[in-house]
């Protein structure tokens, strides 16, 4: 049901307010992104049916950690307020449906709308989707990649 894409930002990742915090909670946020991805709905909401949500028993499972730890994390992105909007990352609503606050604005799908870009270049998505593989070239790339053996070794790195 879900989509064999999740559109990420490096940027996001590697530098936003998340990189600041422990492993397990960008571990969890990018589960989390993930798990929304196959979501019957895909529309942020963590609801098995319209007023139905997931259990936090579930997501956890789901994300490959333990309850506590999601709870845990769920409260650090609550605290992670966006300067700009004065969003969080997640809310929790009254009857417990966890939300990813935004998460339409980011994800929208090929061909919904035109977007822009750093530096105000807008970009009009292509009118069907590239083939799998077309960034990095699919099975028509006959470059080899070196065997794993011949990488440095942790051992072999002076410090």
């Amino acid at each position: 049901m879900g989509y064999p894409w999740l559109k990420l930002t490096s940027m996001g990742i590697l530098r936003g307010t998340l990189s600041q915090s422990k492993d397990i909670t960008q571990l969890v946020w990018i589960k989390l992104l993930c798990l929304m991805s196959e979501t019957k709905f895909r529309n942020g909401r963590f609801e098995y049916a319209p007023g139905k949500p997931y259990s936090l028993e579930f997501i956890a499972v789901s994300c490959g950690v333990h309850q506590e730890i999601l709870e845990g994390c769920l409260c650090e992105y609550e605290e992670d307020i966006n300067p700009d909007t004065g969003d969080s990352r997640v809310r929790t609503e009254k009857d417990g449906t966890i939300v990813i606050v935004n998460w339409e604005i980011y994800q929208k799908q090929r061909g919904e709308t035109k977007g822009t870009q750093p530096g105000g270049v807008t970009v009009t998505p292509p009118s069907k989707p590239p083939k799998y593989g077309h960034m990095v070239g699919g099975r028509e790339d006959k470059r080899k990649l070196p065997d794993r053996d011949s990488y440095p070794q942790p051992e072999d790195i002076k410090t």
